[in-house]
């Protein structure tokens, strides 16, 4: 049976799947990060051998493509590297950046805007020939809104409200220290300069706890949180000119599992907007490879969109 292989890779893990031609999934696998920016050959080693365990699995000769999102793969700085890693397998494919690939999974390559909210934080916008990427600066230039960003802006709050008063400590104080098993609040650092992003945004669970605990401290970061997606949504949908009747998916478990700030975000949005349109089903980014496969006007090499 014939198919082809899409690959969603990105700052915590790669996901490969082999579609078949009406869309089936057949088979998938899961590896490490696949963000070029974080170590590109390692990156590229996850996602070459989740190719290779596909077809492994399946008959190598029926493989017709490979599509993939790859994080950082819009810098060029790496393209050529990308290229000579992806050649070996003697398949047509295309790459380009993750967040297009997850928009293409929501719109099939037509206009619309997604908005993901994961441990990082970006707005893609496609209009015709129009396409924006809002966001997705990373922690240190931006993702405010993001897990990463919630979970920063937590362990910035117990910062001060130690400093203020170190007799006593908070609920949100006390759960940051057992979450992370630290004896005392200054071994947050540790977590925060020698841990990774999805280390520190792993925290975001613990917050959502002490929100449906009634905590107002978390409920107004997640408040925080929606007015800085929404701001960002906003943004996206002026720059690609979708004001008209602009349609929204959202992503990420920010978004797709934090009831409240996903209520407050559409809030926002419809303040804006009031006729947009919004898509909340949850749907795998990879699907958006066998979209692209199946564009007439997908070229198969590096496209940097």
């Amino acid at each position: 049976m014939e198919y082809m292989i899409a690959v969603d890779a990105g700052g915590t893990k790669t996901e490969s799947v082999a579609y078949s031609m009406d869309g089936q999934v057949l088979a998938e696998q899961k590896a490490a990060f696949g963000n070029i920016l974080i170590d590109p050959e390692l990156a590229l080693n996850h996602i070459c051998e989740s190719i290779e365990q596909l077809l492994l699995q399946l008959a190598p000769d029926d493989c017709n493509m490979l599509v993939l999102g790859i994080a950082g793969s819009d810098s060029k700085k790496h393209e050529s590297l990308i290229q000579q890693r992806l050649e070996k397998f003697k398949l047509p494919f295309l790459v380009t950046n993750d967040a297009y690939l997850a928009h293409a999974a929501y719109f099939k390559g037509e206009s619309g805007v997604l908005t993901i909210a994961g441990t990082g934080a970006v707005s893609i916008a496609v209009n015709a020939d129009k396409k924006a990427m809002l966001g997705g600066w990373g922690h240190l230039l931006g993702d405010e809104g993001s897990g990463y960003w919630l979970a920063i802006s937590a362990i910035k709050l117990a910062i001060l409200q130690f400093e203020r008063n170190a007799s006593s400590s908070s609920a949100l104080t006390e759960s940051i220290l057992d979450f992370y098993q630290l004896k005392n609040l200054s071994e947050v650092k540790n977590i925060v300069y020698g841990g990774s992003k999805a280390d520190v945004a792993s925290l975001v669970p613990t917050l959502v706890s002490l929100a449906n605990e009634g905590n107002k401290e978390v409920a107004t970061l997640f408040e925080a949180a929606a007015q800085e997606l929404s701001a960002l949504t906003a943004r996206a949908i002026e720059k690609a000119e979708l004001m008209d009747a602009p349609i929204v998916a959202i992503k990420g478990s920010i978004l797709t599992y934090i009831e409240s700030i996903q209520v407050a975000f559409i809030k926002n949005v419809r303040q804006v907007y009031p006729n947009v349109q919004f898509i909340t089903e949850d749907l795998s980014s990879t699907l958006g490879g066998f979209y692209l496969s199946q564009k007439e006007t997908s070229t198969p090499g590096i496209d940097m969109l």
